[in-house]
C-alpha cells in the first residue's frame, strides 16, 4: 500500500491510522497529505541574503504509529525546478545542493537533484564597507592654521609668539599671523617691545633710522618733509641741519666726505674741480692752476710745465724756446740761431761772421 500526499501535518483520519496498524508490510506513508488540518505557512526569512543555503530535507519514514490528522486545505506542491532561496552570507558563485525530491519516483524513493542559485534580493543587513552617503557626524580634518594665538605686538616664529622689538610693531590679530614685525614709519618711534602701533615724534623732531627715538637733524643732514633726517648726498654739505636739501659744493671746491659732509673746501694749486664733488682733479703737464681753480690753464709760449699738478709754468732758459702753448718741455735753438733771454718762443739768427 502506498499513500502519496502533499500536506499531512496532524489530525490524521482514524481510518488511515487503523489501516497503518493493520497492514504491516508494503505500507508506505509519505509526510504531507490533503487530509487533516492545514499545515502552517512557512514564515519568510527575516534577512534575505546573497548566499544560497540548503532547504529543509523531508524525511521519508514508513509510519507504524498514528499520525496527526492532515490539513483540510491543500498546499502548493514543491517545484522540480531550481528555486532562488535567499541566504545569510553572499557568495560569488552558486553551489550545487543535493536535495531529495518531495515526490518519490519509485517505492525506493530515489532523490532528485536541483541547483539552488543566489538570491536576487539584496540583503538589508549593513556591511562594514565604506559608504558614499554623508553622515550626520562631522569629521576631524586637520586645520592648516596654527593652534596657538599670537596677539597684537607679536609675531609667529615657528611654534612660538615673539614680542616685536623696539622701533617695530605688529597690529595683526587673526590668522595667518605675522612672521615678522614692521619698522615704524618715518616721523614715528617706539621705545618698548610688544607694541601694536608707533608713536609720532614731537613737533620739530624726527625719528632715528632705527625708529627707536626722535632727534633733531645734525650737521651733514637735512630735514626731509618733517619725516626723517637724510644724510647729505655726494658733493653736498651741511655745516648745520638743513631743510629739504643740503648745500652744493661749488666748482674749485670739494667736500670733506663722500656723504654727510659738513664742509666744503677749495682745491689747492695744481688741482681743479667742476663742483659737486668730493675730490679735486690734478692738472696735466703743460697746464697749471692756482687755488680754488675750476679748471687748469695752459702754459703760454716760452713756458712749460713738465709735471702733473703744476701751480705755475716755468720759463724756457736762455738758448731754448717753445713756440706752442701747454708745452711740457723747451727746445734748443738750431745751429746759427741763439736766444739770450728766458721764456722766449723763438730763437734769433746769428749775425754774419758770428
Amino acid at each position: 500500500f502506498f499513500l502519496e500526499t502533499n500536506l499531512f501535518c496532524d489530525n490524521i483520519p482514524s481510518e488511515v491510522s487503523a489501516l497503518s496498524q493493520t497492514v504491516t508490510s508494503n505500507f508506505f506513508l509519505l509526510s504531507g497529505n490533503s487530509f487533516g488540518t492545514e499545515c502552517p505557512t512557512p514564515l519568510p526569512s527575516p534577512v534575505p541574503s546573497l548566499t544560497p543555503t540548503l532547504t529543509p530535507i523531508p524525511t521519508f519514514i514508513p509510519s507504524l504509529v498514528p499520525i496527526p490528522s492532515p490539513s483540510s486545505h491543500p498546499t502548493i506542491l514543491p517545484s522540480l525546478k531550481p528555486t532562488m532561496i535567499p541566504t545569510s552570507v553572499p557568495t560569488p558563485t552558486p553551489t550545487l545542493t543535493l536535495i531529495p525530491s518531495l515526490v518519490p519516483t519509485s517505492p525506493t524513493f530515489r532523490p532528485t537533484f536541483f541547483t539552488v542559485g543566489p538570491s536576487i534580493i539584496p540583503s538589508p543587513v549593513p556591511t562594514s564597507l565604506p559608504t558614499l552617503s554623508p553622515t550626520s557626524f562631522p569629521t576631524s580634518f586637520p586645520t592648516p592654521l596654527p593652534t596657538i594665538y599670537c596677539g597684537a605686538g607679536s609675531y609667529l616664529d615657528g611654534l612660538n609668539c615673539i614680542d616685536c622689538a623696539i622701533g617695530r610693531y605688529s597690529s595683526k590679530t587673526n590668522a595667518p599671523f605675522s612672521t615678522n614685525c614692521t619698522l615704524c614709519s618715518a616721523g614715528q618711534y617706539n621705545t618698548a617691545t610688544g607694541q601694536l602701533e608707533c608713536t609720532v615724534c614731537p613737533s620739530g623732531k624726527l625719528s632715528s633710522s632705527d625708529r627707536t627715538y626722535c632727534v633733531d637733524c645734525g650737521a651733514g643732514q637735512y630735514n626731509f618733509a618733517d619725516l626723517e633726517c637724510v644724510d647729505c648726498e655726494y658733493g653736498r654739505y651741511a655745516p648745520t641741519a638743513q631743510t629739504d636739501s643740503c648745500l652744493g659744493c661749488d666748482a674749485g671746491f670739494k667736500t670733506n666726505a663722500i656723504i654727510a659732509s659738513t664742509s666744503c673746501t677749495s682745491c689747492p694749486a695744481g688741482y681743479y674741480s667742476f663742483g659737486l664733488t668730493h675730490n679735486c682733479s690734478t692738472c696735466e703737464p703743460g697746464y697749471f692752476s692756482a687755488n680754488s681753480a675750476s679748471e687748469c690753464s695752459e702754459c703760454p709760449r716760452g713756458f712749460y710745465s713738465p709735471n702733473y699738478g703744476a701751480s705755475t709754468c716755468t720759463a724756457c732758459s736762455a738758448g731754448k724756446y717753445v713756440n706752442t702753448v701747454n708745452a711740457s718741455r723747451c727746445e734748443d735753438c738750431a745751429e746759427g740761431k741763439y736766444q739770450a733771454s728766458t721764456g722766449q718762443p723763438i730763437c734769433l739768427d746769428c749775425y754774419a761772421g758770428t
